[in-house]
C-alpha cells in the first residue's frame, strides 16, 4: 500500500529537521534515525534535491542555506513566477480580473500585455508594483491591514457588485475533502465574494498547498476551471483534483 500523502510529509519534514540539526548526515545515516530503508531516503532526497531544500554529495546529504547577502533565490520564489506567468497565459485582450491578496496571483500583472485589462484587487501593494501603472487598476475600500490587505464589508461589496472574466486566486490548502482554504479569517469573506463573482476561475498553488487544509474555506473544487501548479505536487492528490473537471496545469521546474 502506499504511503499517504501525510505520511511521506512528515517523513520528508523530519529529514529536514535533522539536517538542521547536523548539517550534513549520509543516506545510511538518515534511514537509521527515520527508521525506513535506504531506498525511501534516497527517494525523498532526490525530491527535496530537485525543491531546492538539500544537496546531495558522494551519498552525503546536507541542508541549503539561504543568505539574504548572496544571489541565491528562495526556490518557492521561482514557482511562484512561473505559476503567475502560466496564469498570465489565459488573460484575454481587455479582461476584468479579480485579484485576491496573493502574492503570486499579484505577480500576474508582470506577464499581461493588454493595456486594456482591468484589475480589481483587495491588494494595495499593488500601487508600488511594477507595470500595475499599464493597467487600468481598481483597488476596492476597506478596512487596511498592516499588511496592506483590504478586507472588510467594504472589501466584500466591492466583488459582490462585478461579474468578473476571469479570477485568480492563491490559497493555502487545497484538497478534496476540505476545498479551497486561507488561514485568514479577514480574508475570507473577500475571497468568497471572488470566487462567487467571475465567469472563470483559476487557482495558483505550489506543491507545497496541494492536499494541506487551512483554517477557513472560502470554495469548493468543484468551483476552480483551473489549478495552475508545479510538477512537485502529488500526483496522487491532483488526480482527485482532476475527477473533480477541474484542468490542472503542471509547470515543469
Amino acid at each position: 500500500m502506499k504511503n499517504s500523502l501525510e505520511t511521506i510529509n512528515s517523513r520528508r519534514d523530519k529529514i529536514l529537521e535533522l539536517l538542521h540539526q547536523h548539517e550534513a548526515l549520509t543516506i545510511d545515516e538518515l534511514s537509521e534515525q527515520t527508521q525506513v530503508s535506504a531506498m525511501t531516503i534516497r527517494r525523498d532526497c532526490k525530491q527535496l534535491v530537485a525543491m531546492g531544500e538539500v544537496e546531495q554529495k558522494r551519498g552525503v546529504i546536507s541542508i541549503v542555506h539561504r543568505n539574504v547577502k548572496t544571489n541565491l533565490s528562495d526556490p518557492h520564489d521561482k514557482i511562484k513566477e512561473a505559476l503567475a506567468k502560466a496564469a498570465a497565459d489565459h488573460v484575454k485582450d481587455s479582461h476584468f480580473i479579480s485579484i485576491n491578496s496573493s502574492t503570486t496571483a499579484l505577480k500576474v500583472l508582470k506577464y499581461l500585455h493588454d493595456p486594456r485589462t482591468i484589475v480589481q484587487t483587495n491588494n494595495a501593494n499593488v500601487v508600488n508594483f511594477p507595470n500595475a501603472d499599464l493597467y487600468s487598476i481598481i483597488l476596492c475600500g476597506g478596512e487596511l491591514t498592516p499588511e496592506h490587505i483590504l478586507v472588510g464589508q467594504v472589501a466584500t461589496n466591492s466583488f459582490s457588485n462585478v461579474q468578473a472574466d476571469l479570477a485568480i486566486i492563491g490559497c493555502a490548502g487545497l484538497n478534496i475533502n476540505d476545498g479551497i482554504t486561507t488561514p485568514i479569517f479577514h480574508e475570507a469573506d473577500v475571497n468568497r465574494a471572488i470566487i462567487k463573482h467571475c465567469q472563470r476561475l483559476i487557482v495558483v498553488a505550489d506543491y507545497s498547498k496541494i492536499g494541506n487544509t487551512s483554517n477557513f474555506k472560502i470554495g469548493e473544487i468543484d468551483d476552480i476551471d483551473i489549478l495552475i501548479t508545479d510538477t512537485f505536487a502529488p500526483d496522487e492528490e491532483l488526480n482527485k483534483i482532476r475527477r473533480h473537471g477541474v484542468e490542472v496545469v503542471q509547470i515543469p521546474m
